[in-house]
């Protein structure tokens, strides 16, 4: 796939096929990296990746074009790495950001308490296991019946579901949040503020230094297009 090169491309267009929609370019279908059929199941992706390559300007900046960039991961690594990424996924049981809280200030750990105790017991609820929660940094010994119903849940997944959910839960440190994305049980900015409610914390006591908002910038743009990502995919 061409990126950081002069625009040489007038129109950009969504081509139906069989069963999915190709996007083009002066009529001509985009390939992934590796040279695959560029194409996704249904009409709301394929506008949102042809927008993508339709706001390029004077170049083509792939790391402008998040979800572009999800597609052609979906479509190249997928089929060699699936059950690499499920069990990757899953492995956030066992280490959720959630599950970890602190010792003290009390004015933390009752804003841990009630912002991720909701999220817990939403899961707890789902796959109806008892996720275990622990003070401090020591390791948290999980039911292994928890990592089997979530890889279960992921396995159920298509490949640009499972990429998006895989993508989401990296950002966010959390499966748990994740899942409750993918379940309607809390809206984008709300799953946003729960994955750095300890982050938020600190910077109302010591401030926001440049580098560390430059960080949070990025991830929180690359957070969005990875939601939009995985709701494009369910409609």
């Amino acid at each position: 796939m061409l990126s950081n090169i002069n625009r040489f491309y007038s129109v950009v267009g969504v081509e139906p096929q069989h069963d999915s929609f190709a996007v083009t370019l002066d009529g001509k279908p985009i390939q992934t990296p590796k040279r695959a059929a560029f194409s996704v199941r249904n009409r709301a992706l394929a506008d949102a990746v042809a927008a993508e390559w339709d706001a390029q300007e004077e170049r083509v900046v792939l790391a402008c074009m998040p979800l572009t960039r999800l597609v052609a991961s979906s479509i190249d690594l997928m089929p060699a790495c699936r059950e690499q990424i499920i069990d990757e996924t899953a492995a956030y049981v066992a280490t959720d950001l959630v599950c970890y809280r602190a010792d003290y200030p009390p004015e933390l750990t009752n804003r841990q308490e009630y912002t991720w105790q909701p999220l817990i017991d939403g899961f707890n609820r789902y796959f109806h296991v008892e996720l275990c929660v622990g003070k401090g940094i020591q390791p948290i010994k999980q039911d292994p019946d928890s990592i089997v119903y979530v890889r279960r849940e992921l396995a159920s997944q298509n490949d640009m579901e499972l990429m998006g959910l895989h993508r989401v839960t990296t950002i966010l440190g959390s499966v748990v949040i994740a899942l409750a994305i993918s379940r309607d049980e809390i809206d984008v900015d709300a799953a946003w503020q729960a994955s750095i409610v300890d982050e938020s914390f600190q910077i109302e006591r010591w401030g926001l230094d440049d580098e560390d908002k430059k960080r949070r910038d990025i991830n929180y743009v690359d957070y969005n297009a990875a939601v939009k990502f995985m709701h494009l995919n369910r409609l």
